[in-house]
């Protein structure tokens, strides 16, 4: 694959980086990966800190584009290929990374699954969050916020706290009318019935914890609402 990238700056005096305009494409030459901006702004506090410092990561207009092919295999999995015949590396502690701040502006996300009979497309955006004080060696049970939101009008919201080593996360989490068909599109022909309306919400919180390779999850769900809901046969 060829990267697409329009232009380079570095200032190494403040270690400023600015890369305009790249892509990566997918096997068809449609662009899987990119992004319209991506600025970096790397601390001299890195060496006091032991580890790479940033006050700033501004990602603006990221694009992913996921497709599900007919085969079954999912195009983002060609990035793996190159090191597919590599040795697995012996377990190791995560890099230390302390992060001020990092921005995702006006991101987009789409998913195609095209190896089932009835065809899924997906479409998340605009995809706007931002980070906060973040870092791998313990975020002293900082909080962090997220917000999304569909065109359908579908939102979702989680305020919690993420650890790095050992990984875990607890938080709260809403989730606003969303529509029932978003549920069923991704089950395809698998739903015998098709959805006319519907929409759901959600409100509970949630702990999550990797212990051991083991994954332990907790959710605690306040409340449910299930609105406006029609069915019919396919084709009735």
């Amino acid at each position: 694959r060829t990267l697409q990238l329009a232009e380079i700056h570095f200032n190494p005096f403040t270690m400023e980086l600015d890369v305009r305009d790249f892509a990566f494409p997918d096997a068809d030459g449609k662009p899987m990966l990119g992004a319209h901006r991506l600025y970096v702004n790397l601390q001299l506090a890195s060496i006091w800190n032991r580890g790479a410092t940033f006050q700033d990561i501004q990602l603006e207009q990221p694009l992913v584009r996921a497709r599900l092919r007919t085969d079954g295999s999912l195009n983002l999995g060609d990035l793996a290929k190159p090191f597919a015949h590599q040795p697995p590396s012996p377990p190791s502690a995560p890099a230390r990374v302390f992060l001020a701040r990092l921005a995702v502006i006006g991101g987009e996300f789409t998913f195609l699954d095209l190896a089932h009979p009835t065809t899924v497309h997906a479409d998340l955006l605009p995809v706007n969050f931002e980070l906060r004080d973040f870092n791998t060696v313990g975020n002293g049970g900082n909080g962090y916020t997220l917000a999304a939101a569909t065109p359908a009008g579908e939102q979702f919201n989680w305020a919690g706290t993420l650890e790095v080593a050992p990984l875990a996360s607890r938080g709260q989490f809403n989730i606003k009318a969303l529509r029932v068909g978003t549920l069923t599109g991704f089950a395809g022909s698998a739903v015998p019935l098709t959805v006319s309306s519907g929409q759901l919400s959600l409100d509970g919180a949630y702990e999550v914890k990797l212990r051991d390779g083991v994954v332990g999850l907790t959710v605690d769900l306040h409340t449910g609402a299930l609105t406006d809901l029609a069915l019919r046969p396919h084709g009735g």
